[in-house]
């Protein structure tokens, strides 16, 4: 096995480098191949400072792509038929990888760790390159200077994978979006909120936005955010060909609480009496906990979540469940990674993280956010305003899309205050706290006809009596 780099010395020291993570890595792929699905998500073979290990990287990307398994006799043999196998120290040191590991579960954080020693490791070498040529007498200090902008461009590209293309790319792309929402008969280019005239402003949710929805607390940010969750994966299950998903990043709430509150929407059933247990038909509850059951939702409960596990937990559910829709509840519970800076800095950082995961898993995601006190200060009904977002004006910068929950002459009412695509206004809502529900109340809906009597249900009249027999 070459090992020259473990021993090259740079100003006397050993490069940055993470050696055992680096194993880690490679032996939790043999054992589980979604953690290769991680691991090419942040890494490519040069970031491995071992030799042997960037080569077994290297042939695991060609595995993969050819659709081939990936476990340690199946590696074993395309090492050998590459012709290095025994270059990487033979099968013994496959059979060392695994030695060690138990599981994939903290393959986001060591490729991490990995990542930012190769990114050092960059910077030294080009920084390093740059210093030697200053130091020579027939330097042209012009192009020094340009080699500095060239320098930092090369460590943006340790960074960021993603190449340019040309216009011409982007209008192939557009064309057949086009095409496709001409046979669209709702004319929605985006994910479906479920709400019309929400839908009218926005053509639903689209593609790399980041959407805010800032409230003050007891508002009803949570029940709105799991009506648009299940709306869409409602519509996501309706349509034809591969079902999409939602995913739900609740930072406050239990699993078990959410799924109360959407068996409450999605049956008609009082809160009350799911909290209670008490004057709830069983014929409606089980329906409603078999509708729900089929809903693509996935919900992770973590209390204490920060932008890199949400990132690495996304990008999991994007390629494993066909996740098209993030929302998180909510933003402010969230924890950064900004060392020694304020709380202002490490919500500007959770944001950015956030508009940048949409760009990258091209999907919508919607975050929750807190108001300050300045709105309950200008009056009951005061209309909420960019400048009243929680701890951070980053907030209103990275977000394509900013939204207002509020009170308004006893009603619900969301002010688009920011579309940096569309139309901007205010929508009222009718809020049935008891149901956890969210109605626009110009949509043409008796209100009155969808409350019947009696605490066990609130299911339409028309439905009751068309089960009535089966229940009575």
């Amino acid at each position: 096995m070459e090992k020259k780099k473990e021993y090259q010395l740079v100003y006397g020291k050993v490069p940055p480098q993470a050696r055992e993570l680096e194993e880690m890595i490679l032996g939790a792929i043999l054992l589980d191949k979604r953690a290769f699905e991680i691991a090419s998500e942040t890494l490519k073979p040069e970031c491995f400072y071992v030799d042997a290990n960037q080569i077994i990287f290297s042939a695991m990307f060609d595995m993969y792509k050819e659709g081939s398994p990936i476990d340690m006799q199946t590696l074993a043999y395309k090492l050998k038929a590459l012709g290095q196998l025994e270059k990487i120290g033979g099968a013994f040191y496959l059979m060392q990888l695994t030695s060690r590991i138990v599981g994939y579960t903290n393959t986001d954080a060591h490729c991490k760790i990995v990542l930012e020693k190769y990114i050092q490791r960059e910077v030294i070498r080009l920084g390093s390159e740059l210093i030697a040529e200053a130091y020579e007498d027939g330097a042209d200090v012009f192009e020094l200077a340009t080699m500095v902008d060239t320098v930092s461009a090369q460590i943006q590209n340790s960074l960021f994978h993603k190449d340019y293309s040309h216009i011409s790319d982007a209008v192939m792309e557009l064309s057949n979006t086009v095409e496709l929402l001409k046979t669209q008969p709702s004319g929605l280019s985006g994910v479906d909120t479920g709400f019309d005239k929400l839908n009218q402003k926005t053509h639903g949710w689209q593609n790399t936005d980041l959407i805010i929805i800032a409230a003050r607390p007891s508002i009803g940010k949570t029940a709105f955010a799991l009506n648009l969750a299940k709306n869409a994966a409602t519509a996501f299950k309706n349509k034809e060909g591969k079902i999409k998903g939602v995913g739900f990043f609740s930072l406050e709430m239990s699993k078990v609480q959410l799924a109360q509150r959407i068996v409450s929407n999605e049956g008609g059933i009082f809160m009350d009496c799911l909290s209670t247990g008490k004057d709830i038909n069983d014929y409606f509850f089980a329906k409603a906990m078999d509708q729900v059951n089929t809903l693509p939702i996935y919900i992770d409960d973590t209390a204490t979540l920060n932008i890199m596990q949400l990132k690495a937990k996304a990008r999991r559910m994007v390629t494993k469940n066909n996740v098209g829709l993030i929302i998180i509840d909510y933003l402010q519970l969230m924890s950064g990674h900004v060392k020694g800076g304020n709380r202002e800095q490490e919500i500007s950082s959770i944001s950015r993280g956030l508009k940048v995961l949409a760009k990258e898993l091209n999907i919508p995601v919607i975050a929750l956010s807190q108001l300050s006190r300045q709105v309950e200060g200008r009056g009951k009904d005061a209309e909420p305003r960019l400048a009243d977002l929680r701890e951070s004006g980053a907030i209103e910068q990275d977000a394509d899309i900013v939204t207002f929950l509020y009170e308004a002459n006893g009603n619900g009412r969301l002010k688009i205050a920011k579309h940096r695509n569309g139309a901007l206004g205010n929508i009222d809502y009718c809020k049935l706290n008891h149901l956890q529900r969210w109605v626009e109340i110009d949509n043409d809906v008796d209100m009155s006809a969808s409350l019947p009597s009696g605490k066990w249900s609130a299911l339409p009249i028309e439905t009751i009596e068309e089960d009535k027999e089966e229940i009575f």
